[in-house]
């Protein structure tokens, strides 16, 4: 597949729905170009066994122009075991797709990371329940770039995920994604240790050993987050629904669901064959509670609130890569983690949203997608204590709300079904962002095979 795209802005960057959730291929410069070639093969097929591999190179135009793989990977199948190395798009917690805002624990926002993943991707029946309970999972090890307040930093990250129902329409499932920035090396802490023992404790979510940093040693080793997902989904012959809930958490209190309040709620609808509307998806953010406002203190079984979703205190790049948000793009960072007066990353971790997807095919040819968002924004409680205290005027405070919009549409060529065109504009209008409109031109050839 080849893939040419330009677009531009009436402000001074792009309106928010056509760069976020777009694999950060798409910065928010006000003008660019690019060029993205992606190609996959298959080195070696059997009964048991496969083995693919994927390139993905993207060359861009703009204020940062830059020129990179995008996705670069090898992935063998052995069985229900994979094995997968490299960088390769994954959304980690379950949403409606590409109409979702995308999910809490990893979306579709940043540029893939570098890993190492074994997994089980597809349920597997739990013995002795004739495939009525299923389970999966997988364990990563990875890489954050370079240019952060730590550097160096790794990333451990699991899931185990519950299915119960196997073959009847309606299906349960719930799991446990946990991720942890631990290691890597700071002018404030200097060498934060990343021996056998202190993977370990970072696994298992301990105190730290006598090397890390001293608030490590009072609480847990590096910077945990996660989420519960959780749902159901149930079939029938016209259309599937799925109902979501990510509930996010920073700290043990959330691991124990006191902060039940805050999360992703989600609904959609998808209907088996096309029409003119395929889908429906209405989604719910909420993360203004974050274990209440009163300050956590350094004792591990101590009072904790302002749990400051993404954010923390020894990694203050918090949950991103390339300076965009791993998770949410709703939870939003600074430009630069100067701006910040408490020097962490993510400006925005406290806020209320609604978003409404929808999309089909009126006709054969033609596919539409549309969504619209609204968020009240409330940025953290850190700052707004830091801002305030010193006789400053907090930005978020009263909470600013805003409203972002796409339309999207795409055209097969009838005689040539390689070639599509696509066209996506986008409008934000609000007090987080500039009033502007802004269009996404591109040009796309797929071929199947060589």
């Amino acid at each position: 597949m080849v893939e040419v795209g330009g677009g531009g802005s009436s402000d001074a960057a792009f309106p928010f729905w056509l760069y976020s959730n777009r694999m950060g291929m798409i910065d928010d410069a006000p003008r660019l170009g690019y060029v993205r070639a992606l190609a996959t093969a298959s080195l070696w097929s059997s009964r048991s066994t496969r083995v693919d591999v994927g390139a993905d190179v993207v060359a861009r135009w703009s204020a940062s122009s830059t020129a990179y793989f995008n996705q670069l990977y090898v992935r063998a199948q052995w069985q229900a075991f994979q094995l997968r190395i490299g960088r390769e798009v994954e959304s980690i917690g379950l949403t409606a797709g590409v109409l979702s805002s995308g999910s809490m624990g990893t979306s579709l926002n940043a540029t893939p990371m570098p890993k190492v993943v074994v997994s089980l991707p597809a349920y597997q029946p739990v013995p002795g329940t004739r495939g009525y309970l299923e389970f999966r999972g997988h364990l990563t090890h990875g890489w954050f770039e370079d240019g952060r307040e730590v550097q160096n930093a790794w990333l451990h990250e699991k899931s185990l995920y519950l299915r119960a129902g196997g073959r009847l329409p309606l299906n349960v499932y719930a799991g446990l994604v946990h991720d942890a920035v631990w290691a890597g090396q700071s002018e404030r802490h200097g060498d934060i240790p990343d021996g056998l023992d202190d993977f370990v404790r970072v696994f298992f979510a301990l105190r730290g050993s006598a090397d890390a940093p001293a608030i490590d040693q009072d609480y847990i080793q590096g910077n945990h987050l996660g989420i519960y997902d959780m749902g159901l989904t149930y079939r029938h012959s016209r259309a599937t629904l799925l109902v979501y809930r990510h509930m996010p958490f920073n700290d043990k209190d959330g691991v124990k669901l006191k902060t039940w309040q805050d999360g992703l709620q989600g609904i959609a609808v998808t209907r088996a064959d096309r029409g003119f509307i395929d889908q429906v998806v209405y989604e719910y953010l909420y993360t203004k509670w974050q274990s209440g406002p009163k300050a956590p203190t350094r004792e591990r079984d101590g009072p904790a609130g302002r749990d400051d979703y993404y954010n923390h205190g020894i990694y203050r790049h918090g949950w991103t890569y390339y300076r965009r948000t791993l998770g949410s793009p709703f939870l939003f960072p600074h430009e630069d983690l100067e701006d910040s007066p408490n020097r962490l990353f993510i400006a925005n971790t406290r806020l209320v949203g609604h978003h409404l997807g929808i999309g089909g095919h009126p006709w054969r040819s033609v596919e539409y997608r549309v969504m619209v968002s609204y968020t009240r924004n409330y940025g953290t409680y850190y700052e707004k204590d830091a801002i305030e205290s010193a006789g400053g005027v907090y930005r978020f405070n009263p909470p600013l709300e805003q409203v972002s919009l796409q339309v999207q549409g795409t055209v097969t060529l009838p005689r040539r079904p390689a070639w599509s065109i696509g066209l996506a504009v986008g409008w934000d209008k609000g007090q987080v962002y500039e009033d502007r409109l802004g269009a996404l031109l591109t040009l796309r050839y797929r071929v199947d095979r060589f």
